[in-house]
């Protein structure tokens, strides 16, 4: 399967393999992501995977469902922000952050 782009992804090994991951990788002038990416490759091709799972899986078919809703934006109102907070004179970024600290939402 010919991947159309790159996706980053973060993994957590123990040290004792990362070593052997970067001799592997350094013996044959490779990245830690090459070593990676065969390793990978070859454990998908010994693997049983059902060619219609990975059909079903894909980013095509994720791109397919729908996207959640956006939040809506809180509204804040800002002279009582003002009032409550008389020592931010107007900063409307610290009023909100003030506020959404105060009330638990950070």
């Amino acid at each position: 399967m010919e991947a159309k782009s790159n996706q980053t992804i973060s993994l957590i090994v123990p040290v004792e393999l990362l070593v052997q991951i970067d001799v592997l990788a350094k013996r044959n002038f490779m990245t830690r992501s090459d070593v990676l990416r065969q390793a990978a490759l070859a454990y998908i091709r010994r693997s049983d995977l059902d060619p219609e799972e990975v059909k079903r899986l894909s980013p095509e078919y994720v791109e397919l469902r729908p996207k959640p809703e956006p939040k809506p934006k809180r509204k804040y109102d800002y002279e009582a922000l003002a009032e409550k907070y008389p020592y931010v004179y107007g900063d409307r970024e610290m009023l909100r952050f003030l506020d959404d600290y105060d009330s638990g939402r950070l």
